[in-house]
């Protein structure tokens, strides 16, 4: 049984860290909830996402023209990562930093047609912005570092609010039975007690799976002192003076080592793409968001290194189901759904808490 006097000060506790962070965990709410199902968002309302009807019955372009019609409109631009098509009447979009803004950009391109439908700085295309605040708020490893440190304190924010409100397990039942009577802060009071330990389980499992994603450049070292994990092959020396293989010559490398498998995006490694990582759907994902990887010069078309999913390491394996948790994909559809509203229920005990915490001091 909790004395008073603690309950008061952790009642506190929980309502000022609340009020402090309230501004960080609107912007990863409301980002998060974009990005649960972003590629079909995307899809659906941004006409630069989508190729052109009336062309889907000719054959779609190669990698190699999708990255020369990108960099014409772009001459300056360094690209970074090629994504392929998701859908039949999908685009190629190519992720770049233009060297003369210092800016990074995206560019998307008719999947039929080689045609530039879309180009500009990141914040053009908001879904894809959203992804990347989501993960590191565009500021690479302290960023990262930010956002775990965030979804630590969505974690124990959830705990002391669970402890506060906590009845006992003779009121339980009652205690989910409020009454709604009162102005307007006692109502707001009442929606957030009875939001917060229904939403509890799951805001506690993605803020958990969360900041462990956002914490992965540190924690991986961790889990790799007691398990195996996978690690990607040396890269040789950037050359300048030799000419490079066609994109779709490396797709080909690529598909040739994964019989079967179908390629996700192909990213820079070694400067002026001349190593390049190959990322693909396996023939058969062992997991949400599986992928096999290949990695191939193409100065020389020699095939570096491969990674297959089945081939997975232990503590790759134990880490890479830690994405699929926090965006519920490793329930399917009902689990995103079911994550979709987590971060609605994070926003109105935001919402909720902020409000009702000034109304009083008010």
């Amino acid at each position: 049984m909790l004395s008073q006097k603690f309950r008061k000060t952790l009642t506190s506790l929980h309502r000022w860290a609340g009020v402090s962070i309230a501004l960080l965990l609107l912007g990863q709410g409301c980002s998060g909830m974009m990005v649960a199902f972003k590629d079909e968002l995307a899809h659906a309302v941004d006409p630069a996402m989508r190729s052109a009807p009336a062309t889907l019955a000719a054959p779609r372009i190669s990698a190699d023209q999708a990255f020369d019609a990108a960099l014409s409109v772009a001459p300056q631009c360094r690209p970074r990562r090629l994504y392929f098509p998701k859908y039949d009447d999908g685009v190629f979009l190519l992720k770049c930093e233009q060297a003369a803004r210092g800016q990074d950009w995206i560019i998307t391109i008719d999947s039929r047609q080689a045609r530039v439908l879309a180009a500009g700085p990141v914040w053009r295309f908001p879904l894809e912005f959203a992804d990347e605040w989501h993960l590191e708020m565009r500021f690479a490893r302290p960023g990262r570092a930010i956002v775990g440190w965030l979804g630590s304190s969505l974690a124990l924010l959830a705990i002391a609010g669970l402890i506060v409100w906590w009845p006992g397990v003779k009121h339980l039942l009652r205690a989910m039975r409020p009454a709604w009577r009162g102005g307007l802060r006692r109502k707001l009071l009442v929606l957030h007690r009875l939001i917060g330990p229904v939403a509890f389980p799951l805001i506690l499992l993605l803020s958990l799976a969360g900041l462990l994603t956002a914490w992965r450049p540190w924690v991986d070292p961790l889990v790799g002192k007691v398990l195996p994990l996978a690690s990607a092959p040396a890269f040789p020396a950037a050359e300048t003076d030799r000419g490079l293989l066609p994109l779709a010559q490396v797709e080909r490398l690529a598909l040739a080592a994964f019989p079967g498998a179908s390629v996700r995006d192909i990213r820079e490694r070694n400067g002026n793409y001349a190593t390049v990582q190959v990322v693909l759907n396996p023939f058969e994902e062992a997991r949400p968001r599986a992928a096999d990887h290949a990695w191939i010069d193409r100065r020389t078309g020699e095939l570096i290194g491969t990674q297959s999913t089945a081939g997975e390491p232990a503590g790759s394996r134990v880490l890479g189901w830690l994405l699929p948790i926090h965006t519920g994909e490793w329930l399917g559809l009902p689990g995103r759904i079911l994550m979709l509203l987590t971060g609605v229920a994070i926003l109105v005990l935001t919402v909720t808490g902020v409000i009702s915490t000034f109304k009083k001091s008010a």
